[in-house]
C-alpha cells in the first residue's frame, strides 16, 4: 500500500537525482542575478512538485498510520534533506557538476512552496483521515472540504 501511494513521489525523486547528476557547467555564475534564473526557478518548481506528490502519497497511504498526521512536516523535511544531498553529492562526487548554497536554498524554498501549493488546492492535510485511499476519493474529500 505505501509504496502504490507514493509512487508518483518515488518516481518524482528518482528523475530528480538523474536530472542533477547529468553533466553541466563547471563554472557557477555567482552573481545576484543568478538567484532570478531558469535554472533556480527549475529547482524550486521540481522540489514543490516533489513535495506535493509526497504529501498526497502520504496521506492517502494507509499502512504507516502514524505517518499521516505529519505528512507535511515529513514531506518538506525530507525535500530538503534530499536537496542538500543532492548538493553535496554534486559537490564532492560529480566532477562536471558543482553543488551550490543558491540551489539548495532553491530547492528548500520549493519544498515550503510545494506544501502551500498542496494547503491551497486540498486544505489542511490533516482533516484527510479517512481509511479509504483511492484517488477519487482523496479528490472528492479536498472538493468537499473546498465548498
Amino acid at each position: 500500500m505505501f509504496i502504490r501511494h507514493n509512487i508518483l513521489a518515488i518516481l518524482w525523486a528518482f528523475l530528480i537525482f538523474v536530472l542533477c547528476m547529468l553533466p553541466g557547467h563547471d563554472l557557477p555564475d555567482r552573481s545576484f542575478w543568478r538567484l532570478l534564473s531558469f535554472d533556480t526557478a527549475a529547482h524550486i518548481f521540481v522540489f514543490g512538485v516533489l513535495v506535493l506528490l509526497m504529501i498526497a502519497g502520504l496521506i492517502r497511504q494507509t499502512k504507516y498510520q502514524r505517518v499521516r498526521p505529519s505528512a507535511l512536516m515529513i514531506s518538506v523535511g525530507f525535500g530538503m534533506f534530499y536537496g542538500g544531498l543532492i548538493e553535496i553529492i554534486q559537490y564532492y562526487f560529480i566532477p562536471t557538476r558543482c553543488g551550490d548554497i543558491i540551489d539548495f536554498f532553491a530547492d528548500s524554498i520549493g519544498c515550503l512552496l510545494g506544501s502551500v501549493a498542496f494547503y491551497v488546492i486540498y486544505g489542511k492535510p490533516s482533516t484527510y483521515t479517512t481509511t479509504s485511499t483511492g484517488p477519487a476519493t482523496f479528490l472528492r474529500q479536498a472538493q468537499e472540504k473546498n465548498d
